[in-house]
């Protein structure tokens, strides 16, 4: 392999390996907003 493939490899998973395993605040604050805007499930 070389150097800039790994390169590339190390940086995508730094990108995508801590928005994996971290706190998922948009979702969390969206789903909390829907369950207040109405007390109806349908």
């Amino acid at each position: 392999m070389s150097k800039k493939t790994i390169a590339a490899s190390a940086l995508a998973l730094a990108l995508v390996v801590p928005s994996c395993l971290g706190p998922n605040h948009a979702s969390r604050g969206l789903t909390n907003w829907n369950a207040e805007v109405s007390s109806q499930d349908w």
